[in-house]
C-alpha cells in the first residue's frame, strides 16, 4: 500500500471517528441533574390545599425532587404561615413556593429569602417581592367572571353581597377589584335592573365570624338577592346556613373553588354557579418552575412584578356540573395515586432503597 494511500485510510479514520464523538457529545442524553429540595408552604389545611399539594408531589415525582410540605392547620392565618414559614431550614432548600397570605408584610421575608434561593408564589401572589414567578389565575378576571355570572342568575337585578376572608391577599384584592370594574363597565344593564353590590363582608378566614356576617345581612336586608361567595370554604358555610334559616332557593349564589358541597348545592338548584380554580396545576407548575430554576434550566432575569403564570379558571353552573366532576374525578384519582406511591417509596427507604423522601 502506497504512502498516499496510508495517508487517505488513516484520514478517513479520522474523520468517522470524529463524527461519531461529535455525535455522542451532542446528542447524549444529559446527566440527571442535582435533586431539588422545595418547601411548599399552603394557605391553610383545606381541600383545596390539598389539591395544591397533590399537585406538587406529582411534579416532585416527576423531576426527581424532595418535597417538605408546610400547611397552617387554620385556614388564611398568616401568623401561623409566617412561623411555619420562619421555621424552614433555609440551609437544607434550594426553593421555597408559597401562598402568602399577606403581601405587604410578607414582601421584606420573600426578598430575605431570595437572596440565596427563589421564591415562587402560587394562588396569591406578592407581585412588589423579587419572587421569580406567580403561578395562578388572573384573579381580577375571576372578579369580573363573578359579576357576569351573578348578573345572569339575577337577570332583573337585585342587591347582592360579597363574602370576602380578607383584604390583605393578593388574590382576594383583585378578585374585589374585579367585580367592583366589571360593574362600573357593564353599561348594558338598564339602572332599574343593575346588580348593586351593597355590602362587603370581611370574615379574616373565621368559619364562626362568616356565619354571623351572613346571618346580619339576611336580617338587615330583607330585599337581598344574592351573595357572591369569593373563597372557597364560603360556599359550603352559605348553604349551612341559608338552610338554617329556611332561606334556601330564595337568593342567588356565586361561589368560588369546587368544594363538594358547592357542587352539590349546583346540582340541587341551590348555587347558581361556582368559579373553578385549577389548585392542582398550581402546585405542579410551582414545583416545576423551582426545579428549573435550581437545574439552570431557567435563564430569565428576575423582574418585579413579572414571571407571571397564568391557569385558567371556569364557570361551572349545572349544565356543565358533570362533565366538571368526572374530570375533577380524575385528577383526584391521579393524586391518590401520587400519595399511594410515595407511602410506597417511604416503605423502601426504610428497606435501604434510595427514594426521594416527600415530608408532609
Amino acid at each position: 500500500m502506497s504512502s498516499k494511500r496510508t495517508w487517505l485510510w488513516g484520514t478517513l479514520i479520522l474523520a468517522v471517528a470524529a463524527v461519531i464523538w461529535y455525535r455522542q457529545s451532542v446528542f447524549q442524553s444529559p446527566a440527571p441533574p442535582t435533586i431539588t429540595n422545595v418547601a411548599f408552604v399552603t394557605g391553610g389545611s383545606g381541600p383545596y390545599w390539598q389539591m395544591t399539594v397533590s399537585g406538587a408531589r406529582a411534579a416532585a415525582k416527576e423531576y426527581n425532587a424532595n418535597l417538605e410540605v408546610a400547611m397552617p392547620e387554620q385556614e388564611e392565618s398568616i401568623d401561623e404561615q409566617m412561623r411555619l414559614l420562619i421555621g424552614i431550614d433555609k440551609d437544607k432548600v434550594d426553593g421555597i413556593a408559597i401562598s402568602p397570605l399577606d403581601a405587604e408584610s410578607q414582601t421584606h421575608l420573600i426578598n430575605k429569602i431570595v437572596e440565596s434561593r427563589p421564591v415562587v408564589t402560587f394562588d396569591s401572589d406578592a407581585p412588589l417581592s423579587n419572587r421569580r414567578y406567580y403561578v395562578g389565575t388572573s384573579n381580577y378576571a375571576a372578579g369580573q367572571m363573578c359579576y357576569k355570572l351573578i348578573s345572569e342568575a339575577l337577570p332583573e337585578g337585585g342587591e347582592v353581597m360579597i363574602l370576602l376572608a380578607n383584604l390583605s391577599k393578593r388574590n382576594t384584592i383583585d378578585r374585589k377589584l374585579g367585580f367592583e370594574d366589571a360593574a362600573k363597565e357593564d353599561i348594558s344593564a338598564e339602572d332599574d335592573s343593575r346588580v348593586e353590590l351593597v355590602d362587603v363582608l370581611i370574615d379574616e378566614g373565621n368559619q364562626d365570624t362568616c356565619r354571623e356576617n351572613i346571618r346580619m345581612a339576611l336580617a338587615d336586608h330583607p330585599d337581598l338577592s344574592g351573595f357572591i361567595a369569593m373563597n372557597g370554604y364560603h360556599g359550603p358555610l352559605l348553604l349551612d346556613v341559608l338552610k338554617q334559616e329556611d332561606r334556601l332557593g330564595t337568593l342567588q349564589i356565586v361561589a368560588f373553588d369546587e368544594h363538594e358541597q358547592t357542587l352539590d348545592g349546583i346540582g340541587e338548584g341551590h348555587v347558581f354557579a361556582t368559579v373553578a380554580q385549577d389548585p392542582y396545576m398550581y402546585g405542579y407548575e410551582a414545583v416545576r418552575m423551582l426545579y428549573e430554576l435550581n437545574s439552570g434550566a431557567d435563564t430569565a432575569i428576575p423582574i418585579v412584578g413579572g414571571g407571571v403564570v397564568h391557569v385558567q379558571c371556569e364557570p361551572v353552573r349545572k349544565d356543565n356540573l358533570d362533565s366538571f366532576r368526572q374530570r375533577l374525578e380524575q385528577r383526584t384519582k391521579s393524586a391518590t395515586s401520587q400519595s399511594t406511591d410515595k407511602a410506597d417509596a417511604g416503605d423502601a427507604a426504610e428497606s435501604g432503597a434510595s427514594e426521594p423522601a416527600q415530608n408532609t
